[in-house]
């Protein structure tokens, strides 16, 4: 088969690797905000990506698989990275939304209690 669009193909997973790689020095950095604003941009990317190869249904020559096999490495051990930094800032947002739902519920059950 043809590697017509193998560039194309390509050239999207090396800009989803090099927007991924981003997102890590962003939070590695600390920059949550960024990491946001280029996890958009990323994924609308790799959406498109994913329907194109879809909707492709193509052989892509043995070299083109090689290099998108490397960036799909790359991508993953970026992603690996940015949970690892992600995770204690859940954590701490999971931790600070649970105490102020608890805030709120003692808040309700006392305000109840008074009215009555």
């Amino acid at each position: 088969m043809s590697g017509q669009g193998s560039p194309c193909i390509i050239e999207r997973y090396e800009l989803v690797a090099r927007l991924t790689a981003e997102m890590r020095a962003a939070a590695q950095d600390g920059c949550w905000e960024q990491v946001v604003g280029i996890e958009a941009g990323c994924r609308r990317i790799f959406e498109q990506l994913v329907a194109d190869e879809e909707a492709a249904q193509r052989q892509y020559p043995p070299e083109v698989l090689q290099r998108k096999a490397e960036l799909l490495r790359k991508i993953l051990a970026d992603d690996a990275v940015l949970r690892l930094l992600a995770e204690p800032r859940l954590a701490d947002l999971e931790q600070r939304l649970g105490g102020a739902q608890r805030k709120r519920l003692l808040s309700d059950t006392y305000a109840a209690g008074s009215i009555a």
